[in-house]
């Protein structure tokens, strides 16, 4: 049977049917955190008061689902807008990102702070995936000993706290909306219905999940990334290098034909080459919105 805090939460989660997943979640906990606060203060100040009674003192207190859940939205909108790179007024309205153009993209702070989070994946992944695989292997290892579940738990509770930082990141460089309220444990009544929740809540095999695949996934970015970008760079630097070479080594072999190419073919390969590294950075955007992705779909919960 739903109590009268699952009938608040659901009606909350309708009124904010529209908004993002990532604010859902962050209003659903806030919610529920305001509600048993307030709870727990009307059984200290007022403990005669009947169940009923108390529970609308404290919808009272707190706002009807459709106030709040306006008021959550509001607050979002001002932190969302603090947050965006460059930092705008937070009352100015909030406007739908749009791709920039193909020249565009060199003033768009996200294509730069996009490139250095994708060639950071690889060490970050790294770091998850060795502490991942060595917490789980000693924890379980050892759980036939005393210290064996503390450590696992741990190492799952570090699971967690991770996830919440790699949302964090990709809220700032990648701009994609992600929880902000940490909920490092699942909520109960007791220390061991929390512990047990630690285990049952798919958000922890989640965020699992993710962090194991930022390793494959850093090592897929730097490859592609570092490729397109040394293939841009030399095409634009290579009058550059033809002259540097020449001066070297007093003769240079360009396709087999001995001294510097045609003017023509160094200005063609150099206009080229900064297309090529214009266009990186329309790649790493892409990127971006493609990791961005797999991280809401991954760390945002959805029930």
């Amino acid at each position: 049977m739903a109590t009268p805090l699952d009938r608040y939460l659901s009606a909350l989660r309708r009124e904010l049917a529209e908004a993002d997943p990532a604010l859902v979640q962050d209003a659903l906990w806030e919610a529920k955190r305001r509600l048993e606060e307030q709870q727990a203060r009307l059984a200290w100040e007022a403990p005669e008061l009947a169940p009923e009674a108390a529970w609308e003192r404290t919808v009272a207190e707190v706002g009807k689902p459709a106030a709040l859940a306006a008021q959550l939205a509001d607050r979002d909108r001002i932190v969302s807008a603090a947050l965006r790179v460059p930092a705008e007024a937070p009352e100015a309205p909030e406007t739908p990102w749009v791709w920039p153009s193909f020249l565009g993209v060199l003033a768009e702070p996200r294509a730069y702070t996009s490139l250095l989070y994708l060639l950071l994946t690889l060490l970050t992944g790294l770091f998850y995936g060795i502490w991942i695989t060595v917490g789980l292997s000693v924890s379980l290892g050892l759980l036939i000993l005393v210290v064996g579940l503390p450590l696992l738990v741990l190492v799952l509770g570090s699971v967690r706290a991770l996830g919440m930082a790699e949302g964090r990141l990709v809220e700032v460089l990648l701009g994609e909306r992600m929880p902000r309220r940490p909920s490092l444990l699942p909520p109960g009544r007791t220390l061991m219905q929390r512990l047990g929740g630690l285990f049952s809540d798919p958000g922890t095999w989640m965020a699992l999940l993710y962090l194991l695949l930022q390793f494959p996934l850093g090592l897929l970015y730097l490859v592609i990334l570092t490729g397109t970008l040394a293939t841009a760079l030399a095409l634009t630097l290579a009058p550059a290098l033809a002259a540097a070479a020449r001066e070297l080594e007093g003769t240079v072999y360009w396709g087999g034909f001995e001294g510097l190419p045609p003017l023509w073919l160094l200005v063609g390969l150099m206009a080229l080459g900064l297309v090529g590294l214009v266009a990186s950075l329309h790649l790493a955007l892409a990127l971006g919105r493609f990791h961005a992705w797999i991280a809401k779909g991954l760390l945002v919960q959805r029930s």
